[in-house]
C-alpha cells in the first residue's frame, strides 16, 4: 500500500504535491518562486528598452547609410509587453542655422531602414524574438524647447526690468519678486 500509483491517487492529488507546496493538483513550482519570476520579468522590459536604445543609437553613428536631413538622436525606446514590438523616438537637429529638416522624410528614411536596425538588435541581443522596430518623431523633445525657450525669454524680461527669477530664487524672496511684479502692474492701471 506505501506505492504510489495513479490507481491510489485521487483528481487533486499529484507525485509532487506535497513537495511543491502545491495542493491544486497541477505539479511544477511553488507559488514562492514565482515572485522572483516576476521580479525578473518586471526588470527585463526596461533593460531590453535599454539596450535597444544604445543599439539603435550606436548604428546610426557608425553604421547608418541613410540620407537625413540632420542628425537623428534616439530619445526613448518602448517595447511592447510581449517583447515583439518597439517603438523608437527619434529627435531630429540641424547640421546648421540655414539648413532646414524635413521630419516626415527623415522619419520614412528611418523607417525605410529598419530592418539593419533590426539585424543589428538581432546580433547583438541574444534573445528569442527581436522586436519589430517602428521610427516615430518624439513630439515632446520639441515641446521642452519650446517652454525653455518661453522661460528663458520670460527671465531675460526680468532681467530686463530689474532682477532676474534666478536671483529671486536664489535669495528665497521668489513670492516677495511676484508680488512687487503684481503691485507693479496694477499701479499701472
Amino acid at each position: 500500500m506505501g506505492r504510489d500509483t495513479k490507481k491510489n491517487r485521487g483528481p487533486g492529488d499529484s507525485p509532487n504535491s506535497g513537495a511543491s507546496g502545491r495542493s491544486d493538483g497541477k505539479s511544477g513550482k511553488s507559488y514562492l518562486s514565482r515572485g522572483k519570476k516576476d521580479s525578473e520579468a518586471s526588470h527585463r522590459l526596461p533593460r531590453v528598452e535599454r539596450e535597444i536604445r544604445e543599439i539603435v543609437g550606436r548604428h546610426l553613428i557608425s553604421g547608418f547609410r541613410g540620407d537625413l536631413s540632420g542628425i537623428a538622436s534616439v530619445t526613448r525606446v518602448i517595447v511592447s509587453g510581449d517583447l515583439r514590438q518597439a517603438k523608437i523616438l527619434v529627435t531630429l537637429m540641424t547640421y546648421g542655422q540655414e539648413s532646414k529638416i524635413d521630419k516626415k522624410a527623415d522619419i520614412k528614411e528611418l523607417q525605410r531602414h529598419a530592418y539593419e536596425f533590426q539585424e543589428e538588435v538581432s546580433r547583438l541581443l541574444k534573445m528569442r524574438q527581436t522586436p519589430r522596430l517602428t521610427f516615430l518623431y518624439d513630439e515632446g523633445y520639441e515641446h521642452a524647447m519650446k517652454v525653455e525657450n518661453i522661460l528663458r525669454e520670460l527671465d531675460q524680461a526680468k532681467v530686463a526690468s530689474g532682477a532676474s527669477v534666478a536671483d529671486s530664487v536664489a535669495n528665497g524672496d521668489a513670492n516677495s519678486t511676484v508680488a512687487a511684479d503684481s503691485e507693479d502692474s496694477s499701479e499701472s492701471q
